[in-house]
């Protein structure tokens, strides 16, 4: 009986509360404004869809889905807010106060969300549905006849020069390409004109690269005889690295070559050849021959480079070049060492101490200190260091993990490629922010850990929003002259035990 006169009166004070009927007001006006959103939002969406093929890439719907993903948690938060309200006992009128201060920012938090993310959608609409033609025909004629030669010339550097921007930040190139020939065009382009601009790059940062091994500082390109060192290798029969390539590759599974290259798109799950239980012959016929190429490639490539030989998680790299490559082990080879000898991966896989990769690790920390802080913060406090997560992502390039799709296997080796260890850098900060507040903060060392190993798995499905994120915020932090700077120093590093 005495909990049912309690209930009676906390309902009483409830119904008859100015303030609480206030804070429900704004809870209800809210709720009303971002359902007017998300019906906006799917509106605009479905026609969005119409426009687009199916196969047509577009991040400005993940964008807009984070939008209104934010708009749900805030929307989420004053939902408790205002229940915590009604149970409180005569509350002072300070607290009262905040309380409304809190619930209006909540609202205007939750209608600014909504309206960006229609907004977004709608400026993509209005620039698919634009009458190029007209504007060209009409507008751009009569203006390049008021310009002198080197004018237009001068325009149409820029043009071009936003059409690339375009091109590369969409990753139009990557998700055009169709079979392994045209890749490796790409790719030969990507590390002819990474080794033409090293030379400047190397001297501009002389003064920050004291520490590195000056043998792969060269910055010519060679082509090295695959069939001459092959030789050697099968002659070399007690090569202290044969053993480890034959125990690691008998446990390495590859994409499928027609899921790689497929002739048109398909909404069928990738099936690894290594990992399926009922393979037919011919599937395991193939996985052998495979092998059988893998190892052929890493055993020349512990003659080219005998001081690093084989490291475990080479072989992760190495079997997406093959499949790439169409499982030509040439071509494969030499996109492998020119990985290795080019963009620093040799100093990753060096034994016993992998100064590549602590210098990585070193730099993931300096950058998540200086531009992921609360996440650092985080991290510090439940003494969890770069290197009990991140080893992986180094060393393998998130080739490792076996959720993600072939295309953004092929997506992810052309950034390395294409710009080395600052777009990787950025695909790691950009996992890192997209998810930081809604996985990674937590009270808890062991799920903030958890969360952290299990990032990866994630990745397939955000790619597109991580690319963005890492081009739109952290291009600058993580510019060669930037990682120079936060290069790793054996000398005075003490970052590892700062966290225990």
């Amino acid at each position: 009986m005495d909990d049912i006169t309690v209930r009676f009166h906390r309902s009483l004070y409830v119904s008859k509360n100015a303030d609480i009927a206030t804070a429900h007001k704004v809870h209800h006006q809210t709720k009303e404004l971002h359902m007017t959103n998300t019906a906006e939002y799917s509106r605009h969406l479905a026609r969005l869809e119409n426009r687009l093929d199916k196969c047509q890439q577009n991040s400005v719907r993940s964008r807009a889905w984070n939008s209104i993903a934010q708009a749900n948690v805030k929307l989420s938060s004053m939902d408790i807010l205002v229940r915590d309200f009604e149970l409180l006992v005569r509350p002072t009128p300070d607290i009262v106060a905040k309380i409304l201060a809190k619930l209006n920012m909540l609202h205007i938090a939750v209608a600014s969300a909504g309206q960006n993310a229609v907004s977004l959608l709608v400026e993509e609409l209005h620039v698919l549905e634009a009458p190029s033609s007209v504007c060209v025909s009409r507008v751009l004629v009569h203006v390049c006849a008021y310009l002198s030669t080197r004018d237009i010339a001068w325009h149409c550097l820029i043009v071009s020069k936003a059409w690339n921007a375009v091109v590369a930040a969409n990753q139009l190139v990557s998700r055009s390409i169709r079979s392994s020939h045209v890749r490796m065009c790409f790719w030969r382009h990507a590390i002819d004109a990474h080794t033409r601009t090293r030379d400047t790059t190397n001297k501009q940062l002389a003064p920050f690269q004291s520490n590195l091994s000056p043998r792969r500082c060269s910055s010519s390109a060679p082509r090295w005889c695959f069939h001459t060192l092959l030789e050697r290798a099968m002659l070399d029969k007690h090569n202290r690295f044969h053993r480890a390539i034959h125990a690691d590759v008998a446990r390495t599974t590859f994409v499928q070559a027609e899921q790689m290259y497929p002739a048109a798109s398909s909404l069928a799950a990738t099936v690894r050849l290594g990992t399926d239980l009922l393979a037919t012959d011919h599937d395991v016929a193939t996985l052998s021959a495979l092998q059988a190429k893998l190892t052929r490639v890493l055993q020349a490539y512990c003659q080219l480079d005998p001081v690093v030989g084989y490291c475990h998680g080479m072989t992760f790299l190495g079997a997406t070049v093959l499949t790439c490559a169409g499982y030509d082990e040439v071509a494969s080879f030499h996109m492998f060492a020119s990985a290795m000898q080019h963009y620093d991966m040799a100093s990753v896989f060096t034994l016993p101490d992998l100064p590549g990769t602590k210098t990585r690790l070193h730099q993931l920390d300096n950058l998540m200190r200086l531009h992921l802080p609360s996440l650092h913060k985080c991290l510090r406090t439940h003494r969890i260091h770069p290197h009990m997560f991140a080893s992986g992502w180094i060393m393998s390039l998130f080739l490792n993990e076996p959720s993600l799709s072939p295309a953004s296997r092929g997506i992810i080796v052309d950034e390395f490629f294409q710009g080395g260890w600052p777009r990787m850098f950025r695909i790691y900060l950009g996992l890192l922010s997209i998810h930081a507040d809604s996985h990674l903060v937590t009270p808890h060392a062991s799920h903030t850990l958890r969360a952290l190993v299990q990032l990866p798995k994630l990745l397939d499905a955000s790619l597109q929003t991580v690319l963005d994120q890492g081009r739109n915020h952290f291009t600058l932090a993580t510019s060669e002259n930037a990682l120079a700077i936060m290069a790793y120093d054996p000398t005075a590093a003490a970052d590892i035990s700062d966290y225990f």
